[in-house]
Formats: structure tokens, sequence, C-alpha cells
């Protein structure tokens, strides 16, 4: 049996929440079933890093509940009243207003990605 060349730089195992900073008592994960976002490049089975601590300001990305519903969109505040929007314009602005049962679980910090396989095309001769 050979060793492996990578066995004297191994360090301790990558813990996510240590890497990316993450709190692990406000950092939820969330899968997009969506594709509301896709020209922000967030698709469809990509996993989403919410954070609940993170302040949320205009234009961010956020992950909310508006009437038993939740939803990802990029919030915008307009005088009393919150527009969520998408990014894919097949989808219009959702609008919040005051007495709504809507409420913002937390901000989208990260978007976690599998890798695509691309398959080199090869000529048979």
């Amino acid at each position: 049996m050979f060793s492996s060349p990578a066995e004297n730089h191994l360090e301790r195992p990558l813990d996510i929440n240590d890497y990316l900073g993450l709190n692990r008592v406000t950092t939820h994960f969330a899968v997009v079933e969506t594709d509301s976002m896709i020209e922000d490049d967030i698709h469809r089975g990509d996993i989403l890093i919410v954070d609940r601590s993170k302040p949320v300001v205009s234009e961010s990305i956020v992950f909310v509940w508006l009437a038993g519903d939740h939803y990802i969109k990029r919030i915008r505040f307009v005088g009393d009243m919150i527009e969520l929007t998408t990014a894919n314009e097949k989808y219009e602005p959702v609008y919040v207003h005051p007495g709504d049962n809507f409420e913002i679980f937390g901000s989208v910090t990260y978007v976690v990605k599998k890798a695509r396989v691309i398959i080199p095309f090869v000529r048979r001769q």
C-alpha cells in the first residue's frame, strides 16, 4: 500500500461555519426551489446560507415569509411599504403593505452551488 503525498499536509477537517465566519445560532440553510433569482446567479438546487442576525437594508437578498409562503427576493423599502423584487423578468414584484402577514427571516449571505461537470467532446476516429 502506498501513502498519499498529501498525508503530511492535512489539517483538521474543514468546518464551513468556521471557514465562512457563520454564527451557528442565527444561520440557517435553505434549498432554492424557484428560478425567480436567476439573473443574480441563484438557481434551483443551490443552497442559500441565511443569517437572521445580519441587518437587512434596501437591495439585500432576503428569505421572507408572506401570507404563509416563503420567498427569496431582493428587498426595497419604499415609504411605509416594502417591495420584493425578483431577478427574473417573468415575475412581477410583490408589494407588502402595513398589516400584511409578513416576516423577514434573514439575509442571504452566501450561495452554495454544485460544480458544473463539463464533459469534453472527444472526436472518434
